[in-house]
């Protein structure tokens, strides 16, 4: 919960024992998938391109009369892992994803992951591919900070800002860990064993220091529309479930499930206040699924994407 950028894949990496059990937990039918009505997959254009020293893996697809929608990942998120909500929108404008630097088959690049660091990165890419805007960005987690920083760097060219359950305020961070302190060092105890050889090394070390995180704002003339779970899963609450059922003790589904409700109610109450700020962005709450939105229940992300485009200038 305190980064929101741990994935749960990772979680369970360091708890291999009792992964198949939280998979059955989270299969249940309040997390039923709801699949896009794309009936055919959508032809795609694989390009490595030149982000300033070192090559981007990109897939590029859909119908080029539209916009282009820029598709921004979660901590260590690839390109492949929209859960066909990527086919969704390239039915009707183009849409990139991508891997960041480090991750999948991109190359290694600068470790500074800042924002503005990976906005130059992508915005060179997008030059030497030849993929040119106007455009629409969708942030999913740590991917929404990092959407922020694409539109103040490029005001004129974005359109519409989608924001996905996206990293939390610098203050969240911090009232998190002074109000939080076992479920933060829960949080940070699996991040102490990776190295810089981890593809997500340099990724977590950025998002696990709020002081880094700066600008956190949008421009006031994009529309943007932001989606928060009202559930969203902190890997604090997995992790000391886990934990106990290591020990002997059963595991409890109401915490595998649910998570702890105080600290979900201080990541939507920081979220709102952020929002309150910018009177461009609208925030709606959804207590329908948790904190991986797009792959639980793509379709209230597919209408969220439907009702920022409908704000959006043609």
């Amino acid at each position: 919960m305190a980064l929101h950028v741990f994935t749960q894949r990772s979680v369970l990496h360091h708890f291999p024992l009792a992964a198949v059990l939280v998979c059955i937990f989270m299969s249940a039918p309040m997390f039923a998938q709801h699949h896009s009505k794309v009936e055919q997959k959508i032809p795609t254009d694989t390009i490595a391109t030149d982000a300033g020293g070192f090559n981007l893996h990109l897939l590029k697809k859909g119908n080029k009369n539209g916009y282009t929608v820029i598709m921004e990942n979660g901590l260590c998120g690839m390109a492949e892992q929209w859960n066909k909500l990527d086919d969704s929108i390239a039915a009707h404008h183009t849409v990139v994803t991508y891997n960041r630097a480090f991750i999948g088959k991109s190359e290694r690049g600068n470790p500074e992951r800042t924002a503005s660091q990976v906005t130059a990165e992508l915005n060179t890419a997008l030059r030497n591919a030849r993929i040119s805007g106007p455009y629409i960005q969708v942030g999913y987690s740590l991917g929404g900070h990092y959407v922020k920083a694409f539109a103040r760097a490029n005001p004129e060219d974005v359109k519409g800002i989608l924001l996905l359950d996206p990293l939390n305020s610098a203050d969240f961070y911090r009232n998190y860990r002074n109000n939080f302190p076992q479920n933060f060092e829960l949080d940070m105890s699996p991040l102490k064993s990776l190295t810089a050889e981890h593809p997500c090394y340099h990724e977590i070390n950025f998002a696990i220091n709020e002081s880094n995180y700066g600008d956190n704002s949008v421009p006031l003339h994009i529309p943007t529309y932001m989606l928060i779970s009202s559930r969203a899963q902190d890997s604090a609450t997995v992790l000391q479930s886990l934990k106990e059922y290591e020990n002997g003790k059963s595991l409890d589904p109401a915490k595998l499930l649910e998570g702890n409700t105080e600290s979900q109610k201080l990541w939507v109450q920081e979220h709102l206040k952020w929002a309150s700020a910018f009177p461009n962005v609208h925030a709606e709450v959804t207590n329908e699924c948790t904190h991986g939105m797009h792959h639980e229940r793509p379709d209230i992300v597919w209408n969220a994407f439907l009702k920022l485009m409908a704000k959006v200038e043609p």
